[in-house]
Order: C-alpha cells, then sequence, then structure tokens
C-alpha cells in the first residue's frame, strides 16, 4: 500500500465549513439557538422545526440549490467544477419541473 505523505498538507475542511455556514444563514429553520437574559440556562428555539423529517426535506432541497443553481466567486456551481454541466441552472426550473409521488 502506498501512502503519500504530502497528500495530507491539501486536505481541508473550508469547503464543508462555508457549506454549513451558508446553511445556518439562509435556513432560518437551522439556525442556532437565542440565550434569553432573563434566565440562565434558558435557551429559545424560536424557528426550530419540531419534526427530524422536516428537516431532511429541506436540507435536500437546499442541496439541490446549492450544487445546481448557486455559483461562486468564480462564476461556477459545484457541479459545473466537477464538469457535471456546461451551466448554471435557474431554481426554477430545477425544483418546477419535479413530479411529486402521489400520497
Amino acid at each position: 500500500m502506498i501512502i503519500w505523505p504530502w497528500l495530507h498538507n491539501k486536505a481541508s475542511l473550508h469547503a464543508i465549513d462555508c457549506f454549513f455556514v451558508q446553511v445556518r444563514r439562509r435556513l432560518s429553520i437551522l439556525e442556532r439557538p437565542i440565550s434569553t437574559a432573563s434566565r440562565a440556562g434558558r435557551t429559545w428555539y424560536s424557528y426550530s422545526a419540531y419534526n427530524p423529517e422536516t428537516i431532511v426535506k429541506i436540507l435536500g432541497i437546499f442541496r439541490t440549490f446549492y450544487n445546481y443553481c448557486l455559483a461562486g466567486q468564480d462564476g461556477k456551481t459545484p457541479d459545473m467544477r466537477l464538469g457535471l454541466a456546461k451551466g448554471s441552472s435557474h431554481w426554477k426550473t430545477s425544483f418546477t419541473s419535479y413530479d411529486a409521488p402521489p400520497a
């Protein structure tokens, strides 16, 4: 087994950290809780979801938006950087063409 010792120098969590920051900033349902000044130890979850299934659905929608619609500073989306697409998609075409399965 060949181990490249220089490879760990290229490893970074910057992209993952940026994604998490955008999730917290763009989705109010996943923002960090606010501590109240009236009582020590109390935390107020103002916009929190009480059903974990809701969070899974919202994260799936945000992941699609992030990968296919949201361009970075270089004008490319993550799927364009990987060579999966030639251009970015508009959010209306990404989300309105989906046919939901019958309930």
